[in-house]
């Protein structure tokens, strides 16, 4: 199973649909706002947004979650420079990137594994509810 950390990044936007409650309180689901240090998460019924310091990155598809709370769903991953973009520049481009992590309670624990340098950022938490404590690139 691979997972989501944070490797300073800023914003990584991806949707994620219900397929099990896993851990999560019997008929809680896992939509709503989690935050933590570093990290955002979104979570609508079938899309999740996820931002963190220094990327951004979408997931076009259900978040399922095993009987355990666990998930994994492939996406984006876009890292941010810092500074506003200059006329004529392109914006940097997504890359591919695997999600996945665990919903425990009112615990979500999350990896990014970005699919073509194996590089993994994570192991994230945020708590559902919580405020995100993020610093943004100027």
């Amino acid at each position: 199973m691979k997972t989501l950390g944070l490797f300073g990044v800023a914003a990584v936007v991806g949707s994620f649909g219900l397929a099990g409650a896993g851990s999560l309180e019997k008929g809680a689901g896992p939509d709503g706002r989690w935050g933590g240090v570093g990290i955002q998460v979104e979570i609508g019924p079938s899309s999740v947004g996820i931002e963190l310091d220094g990327a951004s990155g979408r997931i076009e598809r259900p978040l399922a979650l095993d009987d355990a709370g666990r998930f994994e769903a492939k996406g984006t991953f876009v890292r941010e420079r810092p500074g506003p973009t200059r006329q004529g520049e392109a914006a940097p481009a997504p890359e591919p990137a695997v999600y996945s992590g665990a919903i425990d309670g009112d615990t979500l624990t999350l990896r990014i594994t970005l699919t073509g340098s194996g590089a993994v950022i994570g192991p994230l938490t945020a708590k559902r509810g919580a405020p995100a404590r993020l610093r943004k690139m100027a």
